[in-house]
């Protein structure tokens, strides 16, 4: 019964966004949509319907949380909370995303994984929703580095980028790295509407259209204020996937002496 309820309060056409693409006449579409769909009740207005949800608090201090897991990997997520999608962060956030963890040279994948042999694996994702978002980071520990060793490395990359401007060459490449993943993303028309209905769901339609713009306006100076301002510790959850049976780890500096530092293809 609480699921019926739920889909008809939901899912009707009064709460609906419908694209159609193609090689259409708008008003011979537009004459069908209206021929098959005006005959369905609206349903109730989504501000009658939605339930009531209070505003998000700041966080009070960093919050850690440790699982135990039947195998030998230590894994590891991070969480701060963001703004609303289609908001000035939401943009930033996609730039420090790609600047973290956008691909080989990225600053995570390069000095943790390639050069220091900290992590087996290291990404991150903007998460931005309509009411707040959220910025993830995901790890894995090499077999033989501690924990801590690996967590405390990535809280130093993330300083850097809240304490150093970062340069024009790497601003400009994740502007790059950007601007071709949205137009692999939108390559047919199908794309293209899909990615319409998402933006006209969440905020407004033309958003689907000017991304690439709001990103190219990202500055130096608003990533590292951005950074600074969101992603500290205080804010942030921790969470650690742990081995069940403990792993004896050697130090940083052992591994790094023993495994010489692979470099990155430009």
């Amino acid at each position: 019964a609480d699921m019926r309820d739920y889909y008809a309060r939901f899912y009707h056409p009064g709460n609906a966004i419908l694209v159609v693409c193609g090689d259409i006449e708008s008003d011979a579409a537009l004459a069908l949509v209206k021929k098959h769909f005006d005959g369905i009740p609206s349903g109730p207005p989504r501000a009658e319907s939605d339930c009531f949800r209070p505003e998000l608090n700041e966080p009070r201090g960093e919050q850690r949380i440790a699982m135990t897991w039947d195998d030998q990997g230590s894994r590891l997520a991070m969480g701060w909370p963001t703004k609303a999608v289609g908001s000035d962060e939401d943009y930033v956030f996609d730039i420090v995303s790609t600047l973290l963890a956008g691909g080989r040279l990225s600053r995570l994948h390069r000095r943790l994984v390639l050069e220091r042999g900290l992590a087996t694996s290291i990404s991150t994702h903007n998460d931005a929703r309509v009411e707040a978002g959220a910025f993830w980071l995901f790890a894995e520990c090499a077999q033989d580095v501690a924990p801590k060793t690996l967590e405390a490395a990535i809280d130093e990359e993330i300083a850097r980028l809240a304490n150093e401007p970062v340069s024009a060459a790497e601003l400009a490449r994740a502007k790059k790295i950007l601007a071709s993943s949205e137009a692999h993303d939108d390559e047919t028309v199908s794309d293209l509407a899909e990615e319409i209905g998402e933006f006209a769901a969440d905020v407004h339609w033309k958003m689907a259209l000017d991304g690439m713009e709001r990103v190219q306006q990202v500055t130096a100076k608003a990533v590292r204020e951005t950074v600074a301002r969101l992603l500290r510790s205080d804010r942030r959850v921790v969470g650690w996937c742990l081995p069940r049976t403990p792993v004896k780890a050697t130090s940083a500096v052992r591994r790094a002496s023993r495994t010489p530092a692979r470099k990155a293809r430009a």
